[in-house]
């Protein structure tokens, strides 16, 4: 009886030292797996973060009306070439939004929508066939402080993730 109570002594104490074992083991995958991940996101968050100040940039009144002035002779396809080209930039990257932070995308969206209302309250007060070059005037002289205050909050949105980001 002795000799069975000593047994079975041993056996709990290996097979609780076998779960503990297999338990340290699991963590250490699940960490392993979640490193991984980690690295393997980041660069993807990065890019968005990098893609998405590009596309500010781009929407920023007084780059984007240069850019695209030459290609307009009205108002009226000046209004349609600015429109388009804010639209369709963040068209192409919207699926960009899953890798940053959601208040950071609150206000990239807050920037595009300042950008086309700027765009369409200029516009407003202008009649269509008038030379694209009078709307391009309105547009960066105008109400360009909202629209450059706004696009410029998301940039520094946008930094202030990187380095809260890549700091720790």
């Amino acid at each position: 009886m002795e000799y069975v109570l000593i047994c079975l002594i041993f056996a709990v104490s290996v097979l609780i030292l076998v779960k503990m074992n297999s338990n340290q083991e699991r963590m250490r995958i699940e960490y392993a797996l979640r490193e991984k991940t980690i690295g393997n996101i980041m660069p993807n968050r990065l890019q968005a973060y990098e893609r998405l100040s590009l596309y500010l940039e781009r929407i920023d009144p007084q780059n984007m009306v240069p850019r695209e002035l030459p290609k307009a002779k009205s108002s009226k396809e000046l209004y349609v070439l600015l429109n388009n080209s804010v639209r369709q930039e963040f068209e192409h990257n919207i699926a960009m939004q899953i890798y940053i932070m959601p208040t950071t995308w609150d206000k990239i969206i807050a920037a595009r929508e300042s950008v086309l209302k700027c765009i369409n309250d200029e516009a407003k007060n202008i009649m269509p066939q008038q030379p694209a070059q009078i709307l391009a005037t309105g547009i960066v002289g105008g109400k360009k402080n909202e629209c450059e205050e706004d696009v410029k909050a998301a940039l520094d949105q946008m930094r202030r993730d990187i380095n809260s980001q890549f700091r720790k």
